[in-house]
């Protein structure tokens, strides 16, 4: 059963975490102009290397909540504000994939510092503490993901367990404007196939159905903007604007439709198996634009450096039936820096 509950879990974080997404898998369009590249866009990964990556993350909140009855132990729990930083080492694990000019890429990431820089609720400093415990003796999932040349997604899975395609943005590239604070999804942005100039650009529209939520529509705009050579090697600066539709969501409907695509699922007796019978729980996302950039080194194939600054506000209403009600409202902003260090035959 707990087998069966993580895989559940974890398939609805991902999809919480594609809804929050880069482009998809859609139509691609492009238009060019301008000098053509002295390098193309492509990936070059060697099987049996590492890479490895430094990031630096910042995460900020700004929330209210509200309740009523047993959730709220007195009404108004009045407003949250919070800010920490997150500091660490992303390492990429190359193999040849199963089919010809695809690569598994398996990441694994180590946090080597976390600091809460402010924590207040309803005024109250709670801050106190350090915060590094929480990661000290965690082991992070391992991400494996199988890319082509231009950075498509093909396959994801997280902690050995399979993440279905359509929770991975259609198949498409996982690039700047990736998914939250998880620097995995820096490394791949897609690029289209064919010659680039300086000033191409790209559009992917996209329409996804994802349990619980209906359809999600996205809209990722990417263009070369840059070109440097440092060291021999051509950087090419590419910047995406990914927009979101706003994203509505029944919690439990979604995990009902999860638990119906895991093979095991029929161990599951219903949703009580989870939850006190009656209860809701719904939440809104509506991301604004979403920014990134990455600098490309076409000489090594690899991505040199990235960044991405990703607005979101979030809405949660939770009622349990002789319980009471509570409501979570919060704008959120995630920023995170990627750098490359080091490439290595392992």
């Amino acid at each position: 059963m707990r087998t069966v509950r993580a895989r559940i879990l974890l398939a609805g974080l991902a999809v919480v975490a594609a809804a929050c997404g880069g482009g998809g898998g859609g139509e691609t369009v492009v238009a060019s102009s301008g000098e053509a590249l002295a390098a193309p866009l492509a990936y070059a990964y060697v099987g049996g290397e590492e890479v490895t990556y430094h990031f630096d993350g910042a995460v900020s909140m700004d929330a209210s909540v509200e309740g009523s009855g047993g959730l709220a132990a007195g009404g108004d729990m009045g407003d949250i504000r919070m800010a920490a930083g997150i500091e660490g080492t992303l390492t990429v694990g190359t193999a040849e994939g199963e089919e010809p000019g695809t690569t598994v890429l398996t990441m694994s990431m180590d946090v080597d510092d976390l600091a809460l820089d402010e924590l207040t609720v309803a005024g109250e400093d709670m801050s106190a503490g350090d915060p590094s415990g929480f990661v000290d003796g965690f082991d992070f999932p391992q991400t494996e993901i199988v890319v082509d040349s231009q950075g498509n997604v093909l396959s994801m899975s997280v902690a050995g367990e399979e993440i279905p395609a359509a929770f991975a943005m259609g198949g498409g590239g996982l690039g700047p404007a990736g998914s939250g604070l998880d620097p995995a999804m820096f490394l791949n942005p897609a690029f289209p196939e064919g010659e680039l100039t300086l000033g191409s650009e790209w559009v992917v529209e996209d329409t996804v159905p994802l349990p619980g939520m209906g359809d999600m529509t996205t809209r990722t705009v990417s263009s070369v903007t840059d070109t440097v050579t440092k060291g021999g090697h051509s950087l090419f600066r590419i910047d995406t604007t990914t927009s979101i539709g706003r994203i509505e969501v029944d919690l439990f409907e979604m995990m009902a439709e999860l638990a119906a695509l895991d093979p095991e699922a029929a161990e599951l007796d219903g949703m009580d198996a989870f939850f006190p019978e009656g209860m809701e729980m719904r939440m809104s996302l509506e991301p604004g634009d979403i920014a990134g950039t990455t600098w490309f080194d076409a000489t090594s194939g690899l991505v040199a450096s990235a960044s991405i600054d990703m607005p979101m506000d979030m809405a949660l209403s939770m009622t349990v039936p002789g319980e009471g009600s509570a409501n979570f409202d919060a704008a959120i902003r995630m920023q995170l820096d990627l750098t490359f260090v080091d490439r290595v035959t392992a």
